[in-house]
């Protein structure tokens, strides 16, 4: 018969051992500074470069592409953006950080840790619960982003407005062929070079995929995380669904604004879809809820010689204990 110090299954019924323990075995957050720092400096690096591919600051152009000299889908005048490049920075980066902060505020703070009144110890708690949150989502972001900017300068897609920005001269073109290549010294518009190279940047479309990887990260973040709020059953579902609206409403103004072709918002909503959820699933350090860590202790009945399996399921901060006969 296997003997099982009292002190051990203590350990294991003590809450704050307990999450202490499961904490150790399970968290991703980093545990040493400059491990820290490293993701930091990597995130950093991927921001820049990211930025530098989306103001045409890196010297590589998309790739190039031709046109039908009567394809009426990229002949659409050039419009200005209903929703600006800071606008969309704001609804789906800012403003999911400030709520994704005020959340997790809360919760520390109906934490135990609150409890102790130690204002270091609540200090280092938001200090690490910040960089878990607000950092898996502003690398989740930084990933969709530098994802789309790849795929457009592989793409190469002319956008609606193409002939608009561009004003080449036709008839010095050879569309005998009708398809024509477009070249470096081919625009005849007073358009600056980012705007000419922007042009031709249509798929898939940035706002549609940045709306749509914000919409559905906040979606699920609130799902999981707003949990004071399920006792107003049709509260959460409402705040979701305004999500939803502005990341469509964003979406179809490229379309009127005629700086993407249909096509071309649907395969960035897909992106900024498929993006956070994997994310989210793979490699999100974000609390997660049905994650259970199973330890099994044998133990010696007291009524009979026969072996008990005791099973300690640690589901996020609390415990159940289940007894189960051989």
């Amino acid at each position: 018969m296997d003997h099982i110090r009292t002190e051990e299954i203590e350990s294991f019924l003590n809450p704050e051992d307990t999450d202490h323990h499961v904490t150790k075995m399970r968290s991703c957050r980093p545990n040493k500074i400059m491990s820290v720092l490293t993701e930091v400096l990597l995130w950093f690096i991927m921001t820049i470069l990211t930025l530098l591919m989306s103001f045409n600051m890196v010297g590589i152009k998309p790739v190039t592409r031709g046109f039908l000299c009567n394809d009426t889908s990229i002949k659409h005048i050039y419009k200005d953006d209903t929703v600006s490049d800071t606008m969309i920075i704001i609804m789906f980066i800012v403003i999911p950080v400030v709520i994704i902060m005020i959340t997790e505020t809360v919760h520390v703070l109906r934490s135990k840790v609150a409890e102790t009144k130690d204002r270091k110890q609540i200090c280092n708690k938001l200090t690490s619960t910040f960089y878990r949150s607000v950092g898996s989502f502003l690398f989740a972001a930084t990933c969709t982003l530098f994802l789309t900017e790849t795929t457009k300068l592989l793409c190469g897609r002319l956008r609606p407005n193409f002939i608009s920005v561009c004003k080449p001269n036709f008839a010095t073109l050879n569309c005998s062929h009708g398809y024509v290549y477009v070249t470096d010294d081919m625009c005849t518009s007073d358009s600056t070079e980012k705007r000419l190279l922007d042009s031709r940047k249509s798929f898939p479309s940035g706002h549609a995929s940045l709306a749509a990887f914000g919409a559905v990260y906040v979606i699920i973040y609130l799902h999981k995380r707003f949990t004071w709020v399920k006792h107003v059953r049709i509260l959460l579902p409402l705040l979701q669904t305004g999500l939803i609206f502005v990341a469509i409403y964003v979406s179809v103004s490229r379309i009127n604004d005629n700086k993407h072709h249909t096509g071309d918002v649907i395969g960035g909503a897909i992106l900024g879809i498929i993006t956070p959820y994997l994310l989210i699933k793979y490699t999100s350090c974000n609390k997660r809820e049905n994650i259970t860590d199973t330890f099994t202790l044998p133990v010696t009945s007291d009524h009979n010689s026969t072996h008990m399996l005791r099973t300690i399921s640690v589901t996020n901060d609390r415990s159940e204990y289940n007894n189960m006969n051989n």
